[in-house]
């Protein structure tokens, strides 16, 4: 056992090269019996009570710093195993190895931070000089077309990676082109995509293209039922997933098991080496796609579901691509930008950063697990990332990791949206990255999905700033189901789009968004917003989000925006939820008319005559009254949002009598 041997990685497909290389080992850390781990009692505590838990240690039995772990607590491998996933777990730090945990003090440090994994660096080909010195603004046509002609041109272009290496724009040719060929035979107009954020997928994206079908990008983490309804609206009857994803949905029995899955670590396994020659000799030739018959529709994404069932979206290349030219513009990207590709594909967020180094050169990153903030905040001061693009609830946890460190001395932008930006998040931000700047954004699926954004340099908090330069809006106000008249600046009404961003219409039988005002025909996009003189954007909330109370609309977001001001982001004293369970709370309305009621979910221990004390002295009336209070977590989306549908069924669950 003292006798260690290097271990050596070996590529498993054919996109990681063909080159064997060894593993760096972590290096070891002091057992010294004088040596004393710096960390807080709070994680002190913590530690000592995982490890008595997991080791089955009786509280009477002393524990010291340098007690050690096999030797001493007889803790196995499989025990040591569960010791370094709940660490991981309970303090979102990276373990370098299983076997650094020798004593309970490399516990201790490994939960303070202060060891990290030892992560394979970039090559120097990601930092090389680019080939370009613009980016590529896609034009008419479509992603294929555009890609194969930047393609042509920059075939050893680098545009992808992750920590396993790089892809160039032959490596990603060459993947597609070969995944092709095996999807042109499969029965079915279009086929269902399962895959996490990794480079492969934009392969897989484009080899559906190539192949002639419909790429359907499918959300695993929506449940069961939702995904049957998105498999049924779409007619699809083969999904491509990978191997280790499928078998954790099979563990946790959220597949349907009536269609064919493709892994595309066994298909790849199973192509043939001459099948393999083939494509690498074409992939050194001008390729064309006079002769592909690419589908109309890029991708296919459904709606969130947090509040009915998802419906299915599908974007064209110009909806995608006119979006991709407008986020270019607006925040002045480079060819030296690089952006941090964690949000999964069946987000639209996720889908248009996943799009940007395929159409414009725009470098990106990828990481599999947007909740694993260690491991987002080693890659982005490893490969120096520039553009950050995420909801603000993962945004939070990466600038909480990288406290203390220069870990984010990289990033230029940071691009949220999909939920409000919480104060705190702008606050944490502007203190660790005091040259970049944040800009909050607004955006929907059906609008592919940018909407607006605020400028570099010139961002207002609390708004969303102004739309994109092809996205048309009008904001009016409606009466009896009907549009009335364009509201007045500053006043809240619903917001119509339209652009060549806009989508035409769902699939299957879902109501036309659609409205005609002033001779155009407009989206409805179900949001409420107000635009200042110099015609920002505020979002307000869905109109769904709004509870009709003694003839009054009462704004839920409004109320949680001030809750969230009061208790999470100004009381350093209370313990802050938001940290362990993504967010501190939610409202939601029940009941109707002169029965509905106002509850509040949150993990916090907050009283009722707390909460509405605050709501009043912010000078809201008592229409805006709290009636009940439920403390439990709140459960979010795959995409980060509140998943306000659960939180209808958990209070149906509790109603009045059973106030929690």
């Amino acid at each position: 056992n003292e006798a260690k041997e290097i271990p050596i990685a070996i590529p498993r497909f054919f996109w990681q090269g063909s080159r064997p290389y060894r593993l760096t080992l972590p290096a070891a850390m002091k057992t010294d019996e004088t040596d004393t781990a710096d960390t807080t009692e709070e994680i002190r505590s913590m530690v000592y009570e995982l490890i008595r838990r997991i080791a089955n240690i009786p509280d009477d039995m002393p524990i010291g710093e340098g007690t050690r772990l096999i030797d001493e607590l007889g803790m196995d491998s499989l025990a040591l195993m569960d010791l370094s996933v709940a660490l991981e777990s309970a303090f979102q730090k990276t373990l370098p190895a299983i076997d650094t945990l020798v004593t309970v003090r490399d516990c201790l440090r490994v939960a303070d931070g202060q060891v990290q994994e030892s992560a394979p660096l970039p090559p120097a080909t990601w930092f090389a000089r680019p080939f370009r010195d613009k980016l590529n603004m896609p034009g008419a046509g479509n992603i294929v077309d555009i890609f194969l002609q930047q393609y042509n041109r920059h075939p050893r272009e680098v545009l992808l990676s992750d920590r396993t290496g790089v892809w160039t724009r032959r490596k990603l040719f060459l993947s597609a082109s070969l995944v092709a060929g095996y999807l042109r035979h499969l029965p079915g107009a279009r086929i269902g995509i399962m895959m996490p954020s990794v480079p492969a997928t934009a392969a897989i994206w484009l080899a559906a293209l190539l192949s002639g079908k419909t790429p359907v990008f499918l959300n695993w983490t929506t449940g069961k039922a939702n995904l049957v309804h998105c498999i049924k609206l779409t007619n699809i009857r083969h999904i491509i997933s990978a191997g280790p994803l499928y078998e954790q949905m099979q563990r946790q029995d959220i597949l349907p098991m009536d269609l064919t899955y493709l892994l595309i670590d066994q298909v790849v396994k199973n192509f043939s080496y001459p099948r393999k020659a083939l494509a690498w000799v074409r992939s050194y030739l001008p390729y064309r796609t006079r002769s592909i018959n690419v589908p109309e529709v890029a991708a296919v994404l459904f709606t969130s579901g947090s509040e009915a069932s998802p419906k299915a979206v599908p974007l064209t290349h110009q909806n995608l691509l006119s979006n991709i030219r407008d986020i270019v513009t607006v925040l002045n990207l480079t060819v030296k930008d690089s952006v941090l590709a964690m949000l999964p594909p069946f987000h639209s967020f996720g889908l248009i950063v996943m799009l940007m180094p395929v159409a414009t050169g725009v470098r990106a990153v990828f990481h599999a697990n947007p909740t694993e903030s260690a491991r987002l905040t080693a890659l982005i001061a490893d490969f120096q990332v520039s553009l950050l693009a995420t909801p603000p609830t993962f945004l939070r946890a990466m600038l909480e990791q990288a406290r203390n460190t220069h870990r984010l001395a990289s990033v230029r932008y940071a691009f949220v949206g999909a939920e409000k930006c919480p104060e705190s998040v702008y606050q944490t931000f502007a203190s660790l990255c005091p040259e970049a700047s944040l800009c909050e954004g607004y955006g929907i699926t059906e609008c592919s999905p940018a909407v607006a954004v605020n400028r570099p340099g010139n961002a207002v908090p609390g708004t969303v700033g102004h739309a994109l330069p092809s996205v048309h809006t009008a904001i009016v106000r409606e009466e009896a189901g009907r549009i009335a008249a364009r509201a007045r600046e500053g006043e809240t009404g619903m917001l119509l789009v339209r652009g060549p961003s806009i989508f035409h219409g769902y699939l299957g039988d879902a109501p036309s968004p659609f409205v005609t005002f002033e001779g155009h025909s407009w989206y409805r996009t179900g949001d409420q917003v107000s635009m200042d003189e110099n015609g920002r954007l505020t979002f307000q909330g869905r109109l769904s989000r709004f509870a009709k109370i003694g003839g009054e609309m009462i704004s839920l977001p409004q109320i949680e925006n001030i809750l969230q001001h009061t208790f999470v982001q100004q009381d350093d004293t209370r313990a802050h939820p938001e940290e362990e369970e993504g967010t501190a709370l939610a409202v939601i309305s029940s009941g109707e008319d002169h029965r509905t009621e106002i509850v509040l979910f949150t993990p916090a221990p907050l009283s009722l005559e707390e909460v509405n004390q605050a709501l009043k002295s912010s000078g809201l009336s008592n229409l805006h009254r709290i009636k009940r209070i439920l403390h439990m977590p709140i459960p979010l989306l795959g995409s980060g949002k509140t998943d306000y549908q659960a939180l209808k069924i958990l209070l149906e669950q509790h109603p009045p009598h059973a106030t929690a």
